[in-house]
């Protein structure tokens, strides 16, 4: 029954309708003048009268027994400013013998209660007593003590500073509200390991300016189930903050990133959490100093929901996924919207069976992994607001497409055959994409052509996606075999000497030495005119003076008035191996390389293997021609050292390569021909 604006004075409410006994009332007055004594409810039925609510009313005066007629009353509330202490206090006696359950006086600008304020309420039980939205600057201790019946009490937003409780204090209160007011400390909860607050069971706190967490002021609050820190400027989180709540259930730390400087490890521990809100943080969790170890509720064995979103875990690795997830394998609820994730974390399917609500929403997920099909008990799963572009068929628990919903809304989905599965199953069943931003939240990213369709819209079929598959196989390989044929083409092209030179080797590989009794020279000698000082002292002497063989020297054994072609090709045809000298002088000069490639065109025309290369040094990468870089990788080369022992080995091989081989007897050898 609405009074509003009715100007009563002294006037008595008028009477309701007709009502039964068995009916109640509830009897709301607002923006009147109000004399409240017993005759202003003397229309008003007691035994119908339950609840009654004065919203910004000018009281002129209210009497000690205004309701103390009504036998069935049970809550009562006093919104406004235009009443006095006195006043509220006539109120709380007239409920003296009132069954009253609930009593709220708000927004009243009250900065205290007079001492023995709600003493007439000290028989009554489980009694709710909420005085929102005034002025109160101190949690009065003995204001509430008399209340051996209160249950709820509900001081938020108010402006307290501290609470005032003697030694020996108790309250029976089992809630205690306290948020967005003005509290730098923890409450003392406990004195001497004693409780002040023994039945208590939800504590809420959040918004406060409690910047530091001391376990010995609420260790002993032994049967707390909930506790609600949100939003305080909290700057520590030491390890095994809250173990000590032994009957803890749910534990709310959201809002407090922009504070927090250290959470050590095991900080959040505790053998009897079943709900964690860690949300809106922005805190980086890694590894390194500056961030939050992942594994601060890696002991909460009895999780069943963690709500971890709008944090950042960009640097969380598999390995630190993997070590926490298995201890929390009792999760059904996991909330890790807003993360940056960049990939779907595998340890969430692997050790994470029991999940019924999975929420990854707004992260950089591209692609959803097999292995979510572990998640046989999973109802809801909310990927929204990522980056997937299709997702199969065997991505998507079956529970989840049987009994539940799918969020996939707000991703760049492409509308080709790949998300065929998708399309029809959004087309066919919209029932479980029903989840927010359907359908106008699914639409084509690609191909160009259905940029921005609804995915419900889109012609696709399995039988055109089957037609598709076959013309792109047959591109497919049309495309390859002209790509292998161009590589091959160019291969051959890039390779065609080494191919041409190998041809020729492999031809002759078992020809043996031209079929000749004697040769003019044992070794045709190429080297640049600025080596010959080595050949003349390091090569000379031991071929032609200890080994007895005779060489061919270009400035000594040319014959005078020759064409210096001629003379190289008579004299490397003449000879029975071809010693050639490498060095960066060698691979500079001009007419060096010349007479090379003479010698290697004889070597292929040939057949014989009769190259012998020396490298007196390492050449410059600059100077090596394709001839030489041909020659080098098909012939094995001796290299010249200056150590002794090196120079030792040197020798050993170069006679080995340069020194006549047995000929047989001439009736025993045949020539080969090609």
């Amino acid at each position: 029954m609405n009074c509003t604006g009715l100007n009563l004075n002294s006037e008595p409410i008028p009477p309701p309708p007709q009502m039964t006994v068995n009916q109640s009332l509830h009897l709301r007055l607002s923006s009147n003048n109000l004399s409240m004594t017993q005759s202003t409810f003397k229309n008003i039925p007691h035994d119908v009268l339950v609840s009654i609510l004065f919203v910004n009313n000018n009281f002129v005066t209210i009497s000690k027994d205004s309701l103390s007629g009504c036998s069935r009353l049970q809550m009562v509330e006093l919104s406004g400013y235009h009443v006095t202490v006195y006043q509220l206090g006539n109120v709380v006696r007239s409920l003296r013998t009132v069954p009253i359950k609930y009593l709220t006086i708000s927004h009243a600008h009250l900065r205290c209660f007079p001492t023995g304020f709600f003493t007439p309420l000290a028989n009554h039980t489980h009694l709710s007593l909420s005085l929102v939205n005034n002025r109160l600057h101190e949690y009065d201790g003995a204001l509430f003590e008399p209340l051996k019946g209160l249950v709820y009490l509900n001081l938020r937003n108010n402006r307290i500073t501290s609470m005032s409780m003697n030694e020996g204090y108790t309250q029976n209160v089992k809630r205690l509200r306290l948020d967005n007011n003005q509290l730098d400390l923890t409450p003392l909860f406990c004195s001497n390991n004693r409780s002040h607050f023994p039945q208590l069971e939800m504590l809420e706190i959040q918004f406060n300016h409690i910047s530091s967490l001391a376990r010995k002021n609420y260790d002993c609050l032994d049967k707390l189930k909930l506790l609600s820190l949100s939003g305080n400027p909290i700057r520590i989180l030491r390890t095994d903050q809250f173990a000590g709540l032994s009957s803890l259930r749910s534990l709310s730390l959201s809002y407090v990133g922009c504070s927090l400087k250290k959470v050590y490890p095991g900080a959040l521990n505790s053998a009897t959490l079943s709900k964690l809100y860690f949300r809106k943080n922005y805190l980086q969790f890694g590894r390194d100093n500056n961030s939050i170890p992942f594994n601060i509720f890696g002991k909460c064995h009895s999780l069943k929901m963690l709500d971890i979103n709008f944090n950042v875990l960009t640097f969380v690795r598999d390995d630190d996924y993997n070590a926490v997830f298995r201890n929390l394998s009792s999760l059904t609820n996991l909330i890790m919207g807003g993360c940056g994730l960049k990939y779907f974390p595998m340890a969430i399917p692997r050790y994470l069976k029991n999940l019924t609500s999975l929420s990854l929403y707004h992260n950089e997920i591209k692609d959803v992994p097999t292995l979510v099909e572990n998640l046989t008990k999973l109802k809801y799963m909310n990927l929204r607001n990522c980056e997937i572009t299709s997702v199969k068929e065997d991505s998507i628990p079956s529970s989840v497409m049987k009994h539940g919903i799918l969020g996939l809304s707000e991703n760049p989905f492409s509308c080709g055959c790949d998300s065929l599965w998708l399309i029809t199953s959004l087309q066919n069943d919209p029932f479980t994409f029903r989840y927010n931003s359907y359908p106008k939240g699914y639409r084509c990213h690609s191909p160009l052509h259905l940029f921005n369709v609804s995915l419900m819209d889109v012609p696709i079929s399995e039988r055109t996606c089957l037609l598709s598959q076959r013309s792109s196989m047959i591109i497919l390989v049309g495309l390859s075999l002209l790509i292998t044929l161009l590589l091959v083409t160019t291969l051959l092209y890039y390779f065609r000497w080494n191919i041409m030179y190998l041809v020729f080797m492999l031809r002759y590989k078992q020809r043996d030495i031209v079929d000749r009794e004697e040769w003019d020279y044992d070794a045709f000698v190429a080297y640049a005119i600025e080596d010959l000082g080595w050949v003349k002292e390091s090569l000379m002497p031991v071929l032609e003076g200890r080994d007895m063989l005779k060489l061919c020297i270009h400035n000594r054994d040319f014959e005078v008035g020759n064409l210096i072609v001629d003379n190289i090709v008579n004299s490397v045809t003449k000879s029975r191996k071809v010693i050639i000298v490498l060095s960066n002088k060698f691979a500079r000069s001009t007419w060096c390389q010349f007479e090379l490639d003479l010698i290697l065109n004889h070597v292929i025309e040939t057949g014989q293997r009769i190259l012998v290369v020396v490298m007196l040094e390492e050449l410059d990468p600059r100077y090596v021609t394709k001839s030489m870089r041909v020659m080098m990788q098909t012939t094995t080369y001796l290299e010249w050292g200056e150590d002794r022992e090196a120079k030792q080995r040197f020798y050993n091989r170069l006679r080995m390569l340069v020194n006549k081989p047995f000929i047989a007897p001439k009736s025993r050898r045949r020539k080969l021909s090609v």
